[in-house]
């Protein structure tokens, strides 16, 4: 019987042996578990209580070895610029579709603007959830070293909507672009969201990381 954070690992390290990234696996498996046991201390729980607490929230060192037999390998810097990637895309298909509509009077895009305005906080919803899904990401293939890797991530993915914020809000775009959509309450919904957006992709990545581990 495993009564014992160092017993425990050695285990799964002894199970891990041929994995070409074991050394880091463990490394932070074993930040994971000091976290876990932080909380544990708290409520006054010994290592040798905690052990097995632990191990059925995580699994046994078999379970967790087999599930990292199959853990993707894409790097911090590739899934970053996915991420930056995507969410540039939707702006940009956002300014077309405005430019199209607005401007340049194509009937099929206004057709879609007209749809879509009327579905604002569907939108708005989903969106949030993207940036979730980014901290999800980041929790399940990076684990405990995701969190800095989504925390500049976030940096940079969030200029464009600041940028949007300042232009809408100042002025600096016509405000007839987007008077279909742009009532105090939707103006005071998408501001809330985006100061959400760390806190909901960190909820994202701690959902993340507990299901890699």
């Amino acid at each position: 019987m495993i009564k014992a954070k160092k017993q425990y690992l050695d285990e799964i390290t002894r199970l891990l042996r041929n994995h070409p990234d074991h050394e880091n696996i463990i490394a932070e498996l074993s930040m994971h578990i000091d976290e876990m046991m932080a909380d544990l201390e708290e409520k006054e729980v010994s290592e040798f209580e905690a052990i097995p607490i632990i191990m059925s929230q995580l699994g046994t060192p078999r379970q967790i070895a087999k599930e990292f037999k199959g853990v993707s390998t894409r790097t911090p810097g590739i899934v970053q610029n996915a991420f930056i990637l995507i969410n540039s895309l939707f702006f940009f298909a956002g300014l077309f579709l405005v430019l199209g509509s607005q401007v340049w009077n194509i009937a099929f895009l206004q057709t879609i603007w007209q749809v879509l305005s009327q579905l604002n906080w569907l939108i708005l919803g989903c969106y949030t959830g993207f940036w979730a899904w980014m901290g999800y990401e980041y929790g399940k293939e990076f684990g405990v070293r995701g969190k800095v890797f989504l925390a500049g991530t976030i940096k940079i993915a969030i200029i464009p909507n600041l940028l949007l914020m300042i232009f809408t809000l100042f002025g600096t775009l016509p405000s007839e672009w987007f008077h279909s959509i742009l009532s105090s309450s939707f103006i005071l919904g998408c501001l809330l969201a985006t100061a959400l957006f760390f806190p909901i992709s960190k909820m994202g990545y701690y959902i993340g990381k507990h299901k890699a581990f």
